[in-house]
Parts: C-alpha cells; structure tokens; sequence
C-alpha cells in the first residue's frame, strides 16, 4: 500500500503534462474475461494503477502507453480482468429505463415509422424522444414494457391517446432487455471500429435467442430525407 500510495504521488507531480496519462482508459472485465455489463466498465489509469499494486487485477493486454515516476515507470494495460468474480448484475440484470437505452434498444428507429432519428436534433421528424404507449394520463407506468422510442413530431401527434386512437401502428413493440441485450445492440460495426484493437476480441458477442427473436421480427428501416 506504501508502494502504491509513494507511486501515486511521484506520478501526480508530474502527470499535468502527461495527456496520454489522463486519456487513457483501460477495459475492466470480470473474472470469466467478459464484460461487467452495459455500458462497459472502464478505469481511468490512475484506478488502474492503483488496482494492480493492490493485486486485484489480472492484466490481459498491455497498450503502448507508459506511466513514468521519479523512481520507475510501468506500461499502462489496455485490459484487465478482476481476480475476484462478481455478479454480472449489469450484464444479466435489467438496466435503467431512459432515453440514452431506449435509443440502443430501438437500434436509432421509431417505433412507429422506423425512420431513423437522432438524441439531439432540431428537427421535429428526427429528434428522438420517449414515448409511454399507455400515456400517463392513463396511468400508464414508465417501465420497459410500456415505452417505445418516437420522432417528437409523432409523440407529439399522439399525445395522451393509444396508439390506435391516434391511427398508428406499433411497428416494434416494447420489450424488456437485459444489460448484455444492449451492450450487443450498442456495439454496432462502427462503434467497434473505433474502440482500442485489443478490446475487440473481448467484446464479440453472441445475442441471446429472445434477441434474436426480436430482431427478426423488425422490418427493414426507412432511412430518414
């Protein structure tokens, strides 16, 4: 602990230069080598330092990226692994109901004209919002199985009404997902293009059949004008 405190603080005097220091995040993972849950877990290089003197974690891949003190310096890994499991909770367990995870959930699609919309837009046919299919007003409850992602012009339109009541149709009907559900929609080709190399081999997913279910159940998307 000594050790660990004494490297600490020779790299915090010397670390306000060091951007690669501060801009570095390491890939934690539980003890199986899979991830924690969605969104993943990371650690900055300081709790990842301090994780490793403590011998709490296993390094599985080292990066390019050093840690320099007066007295030594040691290479920053790019993943780590607890050595110690814990209850994959954010992995199997149901994550929160919000805008951000509904957004993954619906892939980007309303629920009612599959276009593809935004989280931020000043577009009233692409900004994304919650919509409850049971309004509140209706003692609809805000819970996975009763909200849908809609454009703001479609919310809008239908109001505290059914989706009936208002001439829609639910083309994708609400469902409730697990952490490892979204973590799988989330890592789009692209998004996985654009994380560290050594992280993608950890994070080649496999959906589960009631995913996969779902998915084949959605029609093609209309891409938005």
């Amino acid at each position: 602990m000594l050790k660990t405190s004494l490297f600490l603080r020779e790299l915090n005097s010397i670390m306000s230069s060091a951007c690669a220091f501060y801009q570095h995040r390491t890939l934690l993972l539980n003890a199986d080598y899979k991830p924690l849950g969605f969104p993943l877990e990371t650690l900055n290089a300081e709790d990842t330092i301090r994780g490793m003197f403590l011998e709490r974690l296993t390094v599985v891949t080292e990066s390019d990226v050093y840690a320099h003190s007066p007295s030594c310096q040691m290479r920053l890994p790019s993943v780590v692994a607890l050595k110690e499991y814990v209850n994959p909770v954010g992995l199997y367990g149901v994550p929160s109901c919000n805008l951000h995870n509904l957004f993954v959930r619906e892939r980007g699609l309303c629920a009612y004209s599959l276009r593809e919309l935004k989280l931020k837009s000043d577009s009233a046919d692409a900004a994304a919002t919650i919509d409850h299919v049971i309004s509140r007003a209706e003692q609809g409850e805000h819970r996975w199985d009763n909200v849908v992602l809609a454009s703001w012009s479609i919310n809008n339109k239908k109001g505290a009404k059914r989706p009936e009541q208002a001439g829609l149709t639910l083309q994708m009907k609400p469902w409730v997902p697990t952490g490892a559900d979204l973590l799988y929609l989330w890592l789009t080709e692209d998004r996985l293009a654009t994380l560290p190399v050594a992280w993608r081999e950890h994070l080649q997913l496999v959906p589960t059949t009631r995913l996969q279910r779902v998915l084949a159940a959605v029609p093609p998307s209309t891409k938005a004008a």
